[in-house]
């Protein structure tokens, strides 16, 4: 708990849960100043924090494949993500 966070965590957040049940299902990674929204009313999101914290911008249609890498990787690695997304 005291050691540095690594530069390259990535966070989720769930939006749909046993607790909490929203009508619209997704999910949210964010790694470093990025983050990465999926919802099942929105698609597919991008943002970078850093030059737009309010989220107002999304990046994801012009986003170059290297940049995506880490998304793929991260939802690819947990099944649910994927099964949520890909439906």
């Amino acid at each position: 708990m005291l050691e540095p966070v690594a530069p390259d965590r990535v966070i989720l957040a769930l939006n749909h849960n046993q607790l909490r049940a929203w009508s619209n299902r997704g999910f949210a990674l964010v790694r470093g100043h990025t983050k990465y929204i999926w919802s099942e009313f929105n698609g597919d999101q991008y943002f970078d924090l850093d030059t737009d914290p309010l989220e107002q911008h999304n990046l994801w249609a012009a986003l170059p494949d290297s940049r995506r890498a880490w998304v793929e990787q991260a939802v690819r690695s947990q099944p649910a993500l994927a099964r949520l997304r890909d439906k």
